[in-house]
């Protein structure tokens, strides 16, 4: 176990809401803008259905738990990451800079420029949760501000 930031095992809505995730945020971050969104909003249906069958690195997704002072912040706060933006795993036959040129930035390679591309970690949970409920977030999620992807 690693110091200060295992999370005890999610029960409950937590465990529904982790075993929901299955595509990775920054993959349908990256098809938007590669689609020609220049500004897509939550309100977008596109992005749902791009969602549910997107993972552009084909490689499986894992849930990410966001950290406060290295502290795990709970199982709330996750979002899928496949396993190169997540740990930074190469494709087989692919380059470190080869997947970045086609897949963009890896959180383990570099958080600040992993979140100038794709955004804060409650930014990518709000997706996360957008993706997974849409506009009806169930009554015992606390919400997280929503906002609206823009380019840099």
């Amino acid at each position: 176990m690693r110091g200060g930031r295992s999370t005890k095992t999610a029960t409950g809505h937590d465990a529904e809401r982790l075993d929901s995730i299955a595509h990775c945020i920054p993959c349908l971050l990256n098809a938007m803008y590669a689609s020609g969104w220049d500004n897509p909003c939550w309100e977008d249906a596109r992005i749902v259905r791009v969602a549910r069958r997107f993972t552009a690195t084909r490689m499986p997704v894992e849930r990410h738990h966001t950290l406060s002072g290295g502290i795990r912040r709970g199982h709330r706060y996750t979002f899928g990451n496949c396993l190169w933006h997540h740990k930074a795993l190469l494709r087989t036959g692919y380059t470190t800079s080869r997947m970045s040129a086609a897949h963009g930035p890896s959180l383990l390679k570099g958080s600040k420029t992993f979140h100038a591309v794709y955004g804060s970690d409650d930014e990518l949970i709000a997706m996360q949760d957008w993706v997974l409920f849409g506009d009806e977030l169930p009554d015992w999620l606390e919400p997280i501000p929503r906002y609206h992807f823009t380019t840099t």
